[in-house]
């Protein structure tokens, strides 16, 4: 069933194909790229705070092994690690107490957040500055444990945790430099609550910092929850001195709230605007259909009346205008029927008078059969058949055997005239003959041949005909052994139409016309001539050969 189609679908297809599309597809693709332009900023501005917390927690760690090495440096620590027997209380390890007390107190109390500073030698002995929690002493007593710890940081400082997270530990190996041997350990304990005051001006509420060791275990963490949330954008960077790094992540929907906000905010905007569009074209609709029904349905009286907008006024003006056109229209095709039942008796009587011709032409032919006349009997013949074809022909194609039986007859009438001067020959192979041709094409050109050619009042007129298939379709070639003619002469006789010499008014342009306009503009005629030796008119055709039925 065929769409209905109204002028308010189509104002709305318009605005959803030229508005409503144009505009999502470029909402979406600003959002789109806005999206990814942000995730770019914030990754590249996340990097940079998590450079800067990468530099404050290494320059933290790094003070306090500077003040730890100036512990482990002293000549004494080193002595009294490597000779003092720790199992033996006396007035020796009494005073080694107080000398890594003294020492320590002076270098590493002044930092804030310190819970305890140990020192240990390599068989578990320890001193301490506070009370060591079992797990931190199982942990500092496993010498095993430890000496693996320090091959695989290769001897320098690390950094492990306690208590769940809650105390960190800065663990540095003691070496004795002049026999290259470590002789000890030394701790140093902090509260997680000082990390915690070093990230918090840079720390957001809704940003996770981990730090993690080489392992991968995590060593501190803030808002490590957050880690599993979809859509964060993680940075990493190594604190390379100590084996650790710093994680951190940030949720991009925390900065995209405000985008994301302005966007929905022009969506809906946009959707208000749209809304309004359809009210303006439900409006537009309704005048105009209001406008159109007035001039539809006329009032009581059968008055149609005006209507106040100038373009549909124009439209009614132009409607009237060709129901007026087409009233006379139809009255010119009853008048044209009625012309054409006369022309069809005229026909009809046309048809009569040929009849009565042939019936006239056969009873002279008879007369003359009786009186043993039979140049004059073979000469009606020829004429009554010549006239049969071009009167009563009905088509454009005839087969090609046909058409040379036209030509036959017509040669029959003039060598009759002409005494036999003129050798007439048809050379057209079998396969050839059942050939679809215009007809009526063959007949001008031999006349041609006679007027314009050859002479033939006198002996030796010669005009052939052959047929033959080749690249372009079907040849026919027409050829005589006259005078030939010049350029000027040919161009006469393509024109030569009117000319009252010519039997049939037919010239060459006449048989090109027809040839075009039956086969189409790549068939026709093509002429060569040479003066005093003869022409040649050489026909081509498409080839289409006649069929039972057809």
């Amino acid at each position: 069933m065929k769409e209905k189609k109204t002028i308010k679908g189509m104002m709305i297809k318009s605005v959803i194909l030229f508005c409503l599309i144009p505009f999502f597809l470029l909402w979406f693709s600003f959002a789109v790229s806005s999206g990814i332009e942000l995730k770019k900023n914030i990754e590249s501005e996340h990097y940079t705070i998590v450079r800067l917390l990468n530099i404050s927690v290494e320059n933290y760690f790094y003070s306090i092994e500077e003040a730890m090495g100036k512990v482990t440096s002293d000549s004494k620590v080193q002595e009294i690690l490597k000779t003092v027997d720790r199992n033996k209380y006396d007035s020796q390890l009494y005073n080694a107490y107080q000398y890594i007390g003294n020492i320590v107190g002076k270098t590493c109390l002044s930092f804030t957040g310190v819970e305890n500073i140990i020192v240990t030698d390599m068989d578990g002995g320890y001193y301490s500055t506070n009370i060591i929690g079992n797990t931190v002493l199982t942990y500092i007593q496993n010498t095993d444990t430890i000496k693996k710890e320090i091959f695989y940081n290769q001897g320098k400082t690390w950094i492990t945790t306690f208590d769940n997270g809650n105390t960190l530990m800065l663990v540095k190996p003691i070496m004795d430099i002049e026999e290259a041997e470590f002789i000890g350990m030394m701790y140093f304990l902090f509260k997680k609550s000082e990390m915690d005051n070093l990230l918090r001006s840079n720390l957001d509420r809704e940003e996770a910092i981990l730090l993690v060791n080489m392992q991968k275990d995590c060593i501190y963490s803030e808002n490590e929850k957050l880690m599993d949330q979809p859509g964060l954008v993680i940075t990493e960077l190594d604190i390379n001195s100590y084996g650790t790094a710093v994680v951190s992540g940030v949720s991009v929907l925390q900065y995209g709230k405000q985008l994301l906000f302005r966007q929905l905010l022009l969506l809906f905007l946009f959707a208000s605007a749209a809304i309004l569009v359809f009210l303006l074209i439900q409006y537009i609709y309704v005048k105009i259909n209001g406008e159109i029904s007035v001039l539809l349905h006329p009032d009581k009286e059968g008055k149609r009346k005006d209507t106040t907008y100038f373009e549909i006024r124009q439209i009614n003006n132009e409607m009237m205008s060709l129901m007026k056109k087409n009233n006379e229209g139809e009255k010119k095709i009853v008048r044209l029927m009625n012309h054409c039942d006369t022309i069809t008796l005229d026909k009809l009587q046309a048809q009569i008078n040929p009849h009565f011709l042939y019936n006239t032409l056969t009873s002279i032919k008879y007369i003359a059969m009786e009186n043993e006349q039979k140049q004059i009997s073979d000469l009606i013949t020829a004429l009554v058949k010549l006239l049969r074809s071009t009167i009563n022909r009905e088509g454009i194609f005839i087969p090609l055997s046909e058409e040379a039986e036209n030509v036959k007859n017509y040669m029959c009438i003039q060598n009759a005239v002409y005494k036999g001067n003129v050798d007439f020959q048809i050379d057209i192979p079998e396969n050839l003959q059942s050939c679809m041709v215009p007809n009526f094409i063959l007949q001008p050109l031999v006349e041609n041949c006679i007027f314009h050619g050859i002479h033939p009042e006198e002996k030796g007129g010669e005009i052939g005909i052959v047929a033959e298939l080749t690249e372009k379709g079907l040849s026919i070639l027409v050829k005589d052994n006259g005078d030939g003619f010049s350029e000027d002469c040919l161009e006469d006789m393509m024109g030569a139409e009117n000319n009252k010499e010519m039997m049939t008014n037919f010239g060459l342009k006449g048989v090109q016309q027809k040839i075009q306009i039956a086969c189409g503009e790549h068939y026709g005629l093509s002429v060569k001539s040479t003066r005093n030796l003869g022409s040649e008119v050489e026909i081509i055709l498409p080839v289409n050969f006649f069929h039972e039925g057809d």
